[in-house]
């Protein structure tokens, strides 16, 4: 039975990260250039740790940049080390966030004080408006 659970999980996973490549590699895929599963995805996405309690500290969030993104993993550009095991990866706008929650795999310099953090996905989070909103918070500190 937990198998079961772990699959349709697995599939959400697959499902909101293929949503988010297919948008930005819809025109590769039109005219046959992209066969690669894995391809880089520059976009911007809020990294929200998670607790031991599996509580997210939206109040915490920082936004990073993807470096590359497949339905089996994300991989994220950062300029400080990171070692949250637990995080939600949230893609998207305002108007439409969805969250994956992901488990660090790995955190490797780059040079030049980079780091490249590799990312699994575990499931898809359910998070609600009020939480969202919290990130626009963070962001408006951000800029000031």
């Amino acid at each position: 039975m937990f198998g079961f659970l772990f699959q349709r999980d697995r599939d959400k996973v697959r499902q909101v990260l293929s949503k988010h490549m297919n948008r930005d590699f819809v025109k590769k895929f039109q005219f046959g250039q992209r066969t690669d599963p894995r391809g880089a995805f520059c976009q911007p996405v809020w990294v929200v740790p998670v607790d031991d309690a599996n509580e997210p500290g939206f109040d915490s969030a920082v936004a990073m940049i993807t470096k590359d993104i497949s339905p089996e993993g994300v991989s994220l550009i950062s300029t400080e080390p990171f070692e949250l095991p637990k995080m939600l990866v949230g893609f998207g706008d305002s108007e439409s966030m969805e969250f994956v929650q992901c488990t660090l795999e790995h955190c490797t310099p780059v040079g030049l004080g980079f780091y490249q953090i590799g990312l699994q996905p575990r499931y898809v989070a359910n998070v609600s408006p009020t939480q969202v909103r919290r990130l626009g918070a963070v962001a408006v500190a951000c800029e000031a």
